[in-house]
């Protein structure tokens, strides 16, 4: 009888057969993987072990018997754990009888001693001794047969340049340094001091240690041609050219085998060559590998240190940063090349990216620019920015900018801000948030008095550098470091600085990269560097942020501040204009010295919209840039120092405040008067400068006509002067606030007599009067924002004339008036060549000349009146108050500027007559409707004259485009 099985164990030998089969007991996968190993000659000298004898290029292609290294490379994955190595040669041309030195050894070294290619295994076992799957990986060996037409010699194939292989690059590089760098030695273009030793770069693949290969050295051995010739020829060329002015060709008289594998020739990168014979497989392909180049341009005797440099500097790690198709073209040398040099797209991924290495910026087939660099000069930044003039520094700038388009979009929607490396940006002075405004003062000093820009300071010569300086501090050449901290980041005592080499042709003298600033930018009352006035700012600007911010956090390595998605939505656009503005300044790297009015600008006005306290409240001594750098009050989470006021005898109005708004509500339609005004001392006074007030005003009364009468006035703190915005319920009612919000701008260029005040400010008031018994009693009026700041005058543009009056014969239309109340009436004079009011009382006097309609007003335009003035008054505290009128034809909109004979009265109008300008920016619904200017005089006080006259000698109405100014 047969036994059958239960139908579960036939299910497990299936599955045991199927596992079987598909290798589930297999070795497990290699730990690493074979690197072959660039050794410079400065890890030849350098290295104690002595196990580092020969310099090697690290590429797949040697010459014969020329010391190769490899080592195993750790998958990331498995740092740590390789218990044990076990490399052999796999395979190897017939005849050789080449081993490997310790082939249980991390890292292992043989000599080929035969063309043709040896395959080279490792096994890795893990740290419980499980050996795991072979990798390998070939190495050819080859002798070398030189290339290209060098001096009178031309050798036959196979070369490079010939058979239109690689004809294009062999033209090109005949052109470069490296193409005849031994034949302009020898021919005495370079020096006068060569020597033997230096043929092992200048030639191909020179190498004492590894002969039967053709290399230079080889080839000389078999024509007994003593080298040391070479130097006396080179020498003596030298003095024949700089000395006798003679024309030596010295180059000519070596052997023609030498000069076939002279200079610096394809090989030298590429590997021995008899091998090739046109099939890739069998030469080193272009690599960036940087121990190419290391061969040569990395010893320890101070002669060629790039790759030292290079390597003591961020571009190393370059790939480190960003994998991924948007990185590649500033963290990958290949992505450089392609994208940036070439032009094309992004590739989707690259298998092993290499870093940013001598050949991503240097081409070493080329020599269209100097030093072979791949692109100089002009480059467009990604926002469209031309940054000009810049040189060598050019080639820098391509991956030094923020990478944003569009700063306004991307500090309402990206909360990483600016990209890392803004440096070109800031030296152009371009793409910080400037809040709605420009900044004063762009591109840096630097962009144009620095020929080649970030090459010229970064790449200056080292500190220290020549014959014997073996390990320089990491400063200048190929480390682009202006500064190194020691290796002891907090003592400062052992820091090192290049500010004499790199500076010091314009700055003669400095010593220190924190050159002393022209003024205390960071309000902490002393005058110190401009990189420490510019930390100041920072700190200042970190400390608040963190504070008032949900959900940041302070990087302090790199020392910039992030913030989760969700905490940056909750931020106003300000709020996230200054953390953009931290973060782009702090990621410049430089603390100001690429530009320094640019950094210290950005970083003041910043302060001053995250506090809404500018700096020089704290401080009136601070310098700052680009003058006031504007306030913006938002309301959201208190009244930011404004106050209530109201004025007896008229009735106050109720308030309403937060969030987002304060608000007037009228009490009566026939005498509500009351105001919100800004702290004292928030808003200095500015010599030259006209403000601007920006403010948007909502209201709960839908029909404009009903709308309270709204004023904004800006004045100053002894309410000498001051401008007031009038917006009424008159006529259609076109400029009236509507319930979504109503955007005004009022420009007032103050006298400028107020400097004269000690410590004089500007003061900010938003008004509600409800007198028009038309209008709703209980109306309420918000003020949702305020925004002020400062215009330099040039910024209106070019003035168009719109009318004129001198009163030379006539009143030319003007005439005049009194208000419907109980004031009394002053006497009006007109002629020679004046429009006059005279009180007759210094307690109710009221009167006024209104001039003609002016028509009509235009859209999108500023209107400026420009009344001179003067007076008989003699002490100027008692002049009567004047106000200077424009507006339109219904008086829907208005400014009104006012000169009161308070305190010392300095900007009151004098016996010479004194100018005052009146500016209008009516909205654009009042197109076609007339403009009006008029000139009052008020007299309420009773230390006034209660006779005094005020003239009217001129008025200009002129018109500006409003493009860019609302």
């Amino acid at each position: 009888m047969k036994r059958i099985l239960p139908l579960y164990l036939y299910c497990g030998i299936v599955v045991l057969l199927i596992s079987i089969a598909f290798g589930a007991f297999a070795q497990p996968a290699s730990l690493a993987d074979i690197k072959i190993m660039a050794v410079s000659p400065r890890t030849v000298t350098l290295d104690e072990t002595g196990y580092y004898t020969a310099a090697s290029t690290g590429l797949n292609t040697v010459g014969i018997n020329e010391k190769t290294y490899l080592q195993a490379d750790p998958t990331e994955e498995n740092e740590g754990n390789i218990g044990a190595y076990d490399w052999s040669i796999n395979s190897a041309p017939s005849g050789s009888a080449t081993t490997l030195d310790d082939p249980t050894s991390s890292v292992v070294s043989f000599r080929p001693d035969m063309a043709g290619v040896f395959t080279i295994q490792l096994i890795t076992e893990d740290l419980s001794g499980t050996p795991t799957l072979a990798v390998q990986t070939d190495i050819i060996a080859a002798s070398y047969i030189g290339t290209g037409t060098v001096g009178d010699n031309t050798p036959g194939f196979p070369q490079c340049g010939l058979s239109g292989c690689h004809t294009g690059n062999v033209q090109s590089w005949e052109l470069t340094g490296h193409g005849t760098k031994l034949e302009d030695v020898m021919n005495g273009w370079e020096t006068d001091h060569y020597a033997v030793s230096c043929l092992e770069c200048h030639t191909v693949g020179y190498d004492e240690t590894a002969l039967n290969n053709d290399n230079f050295y080889d080839v000389a051995q078999l024509l007994s041609y003593d080298l040391n010739q070479i130097p006396t020829l080179a020498n003596a060329a030298y003095t024949s050219r700089t000395v006798h002015a003679l024309d030596p060709d010295t180059f000519s008289t070596l052997p023609s085998e030498l000069q076939n594998v002279a200079n610096i020739q394809c090989e030298n990168c590429h590997g021995a060559g008899s091998q090739h014979m046109g099939n890739p497989a069998k030469i080193a392909a272009g690599t960036l590998d940087v121990g190419v180049c290391a061969r040569c341009h990395d010893s320890a005797t101070g002669h060629q240190q790039h790759v030292y440099q290079w390597n003591n500097s961020g571009h190393p790690t370059a790939d480190e940063a960003g994998h991924g198709s948007s990185c590649y073209a500033c963290h990958s040398g290949e992505g450089f090349i392609e994208v940036v040099v070439e032009g094309n797209p992004a590739p989707a991924s690259i298998e092993h990216p290499s870093p940013v290495t001598c050949s991503t910026c240097h081409d070493p087939h080329a020599e269209d620019n100097d030093h072979q660099l791949r692109i100089v000069g002009d480059t467009t930044l990604p926002s469209g920015d031309v940054y000009t003039n810049a040189g060598l520094g050019g080639l820098c700038m391509n991956c030094h900018n923020s990478r944003r388009s569009d700063v306004g979009d991307t500090v309402r929607t990206n909360r990483r801000g600016a990209h890392h490396g803004p440096q070109a940006d800031i030296l152009l002075g371009v793409n910080a948030y400037d809040f709605g405004f420009p900044y004063a003062e762009g591109n840096s000093l630097h962009t144009t008095v620095v020929t080649d820009t970030c090459v010229a300071c970064h790449m200056a010569d080292p500190t220290e550098s020549g014959s014997g300086i073996i390990t320089p501090p990491p400063v200048g050449g190929h480390t682009w470091m202006l500064s190194w901290d020691g290796g002891t980041p907090g003592n400062p005592a052992d820091d090192v600085n290049n500010a004499e080499n790199a500076c010091g042709s314009c700055h003669s003298g400095l010593t220190t990269l924190d050159r002393t600033a022209r003024g205390d930018y960071d309000g902490e009352y002393s005058l110190e560097g401009i990189q420490s006035e510019v930390t100041g700012l920072l700190r200042f600007l970190r400390t608040d942020i963190l504070l008032r911010f949900e959900g940041t956090e302070y990087d302090a390595d790199d020392g910039t501040i992030s913030i989760g998605s969700s905490d940056f939505n909750n931020l106003t656009v300000e709020q996230k204009g200054v953390l953009y503005n931290y973060n782009i300044i702090t990621e410049d790297k430089s603390l100001g010295i690429h530009n320094t009015s640019y950094a210290v600008q950005v970083l003041q006005r910043s302060y001053g919209y995250l506090t809404h306290v500018d700096l020089s409240m704290a401080n009136p001594e601070v310098d700052l840039r680009g003058g006031y750098q504007g306030i913006l009050f938002e309301f959201e989470d208190s009244v930011q120092g404004w106050g209530f006021g109201s004025a007896s005898p008229f009735d106050a109005p109720t308030t309403t405040g937060l969030p987002g708004a304060i608000g007037l509500t009228a009490v009566t339609n026939t005498s509500t008067f009351g105001f919100w005004s800004s702290a004292e001392g928030n808003v200095p006074f500015v010599p030259g400068k006209i403000y601007r007030l920006r403010a948007t005003v909502s209201t709960n009364v839908t029909d404009p006509t009903q709308v309270p009468q709204l004023r904004l006035r800006i004045n100053d703190n002894k309410a000498q002067s001051g401008m007031v915005l009038v917006v009424g319920s008159s006529g259609s009612a076109v400029a009236a606030p509507v319930s979504g919000g109503t955007s005004y701008t009022s420009l007032f260029y103050p006298p400028q007599e107020l400097a004269a005040i000690a410590n004089p400010t500007m003061v900010i008031s938003f008004d509600i009067l409800n007198f028009d018994p038309a209008d709703d009693p209980t109306g309420t009026l918000l003020l949702d924002s305020v925004q002020i700041d400062t215009l330099e005058p040039s910024a209106l543009g070019t003035a168009t004339s719109v009318a004129s009056y001198t009163f030379d014969t006539t009143t030319e239309g003007w005439s005049f008036g009194t208000a419907p109340f109980a004031f009394g009436e002053p006497t009006s004079t007109s002629g020679a060549g004046t429009l006059g009011l005279t009180a007759t009382s210094n307690t109710s006097n009221f009167g006024f000349w209104a001039s003609p309609a002016v028509a009509p007003i235009e859209a999108n335009k500023i209107y400026r009146a420009t009344f001179t003035v003067s007076t008989d008054v003699t002490y100027q505290p008692a002049v009567p108050q004047v106000r200077m009128r424009i507006s339109d034809g219904s008086f829907q909109v208005g400014s009104v500027l006012s000169i009161s004979s308070n305190n010392t009265a300095d900007s009151a109008p004098e016996t010479t007559p004194k100018s005052y300008e009146v500016y209008l920016l009516p909205p654009d619904g009042l197109a076609e409707t007339s403009l009006n200017a008029a000139f009052d005089l008020l007299n309420f006080d009773p230390y006034d004259s209660a006779t005094g006259s005020l003239l009217l000698d001129s008025v200009t109405l002129e018109s500006f485009d409003a493009t860019g100014i609302r």
